[in-house]
């Protein structure tokens, strides 16, 4: 019984590593050198507006750049993405699963940089706290840790 469990166990956890190297997988072609978050909040609504501006060094060549970032749900929270750009283009993106897949227009080197520019908007599912204060008064409050800024950020989120 006790060799049942311990084998049980043992499959679990490869199962999770495996989950868990395909995680990290995703951040083995950049390296965020800087990120700068514009956000325009309301005082009568939950909606957000964003500006992320985010600076990618390749490690490897690359298609793509893969974000975290929650995606609107049935009661409509979470992030829609307006557009994103680089000082020359428009790129195309998918943004489903909670991640924000960005098709660069030509493959990226090693080493090179890119600054992207990603425009959005939404109702945060989660860490970004909107209420109100015991004197009423409306409040915001950035709760992100460990791994809650994709409901509002565009990011590489994990701790």
């Amino acid at each position: 019984m006790k060799l049942k469990y311990s084998l049980i166990l043992f499959h679990l956890f490869l199962i999770s590593y495996a989950f868990a190297q395909n995680h990290y997988s995703r951040f083995e072609n950049i390296d965020v050198q800087h990120y700068r978050f514009e956000i325009h909040l309301n005082d009568t609504t939950n909606q957000i507006e964003g500006i992320t501006t985010v600076s990618v060094k390749f490690l490897k060549p690359a298609e793509n750049i893969v974000f975290d970032l929650t995606n609107t749900d049935r009661l409509n929270k979470g992030m829609s993405v307006v557009s994103i750009t680089t000082e020359y283009d428009t790129l195309n993106f998918n943004h489903n699963n909670n991640l924000l897949n960005i098709q660069l227009n030509k493959k990226a080197n090693e080493n090179e940089i890119l600054e992207l520019k990603i425009v959005y908007a939404g109702i945060p599912e989660d860490g970004l706290v909107i209420s109100e204060n015991k004197y009423g008064d409306r409040t915001f409050f950035g709760d992100n840790w460990p791994d809650r800024a994709k409901n509002w950020l565009p990011c590489i989120d994990h701790p």
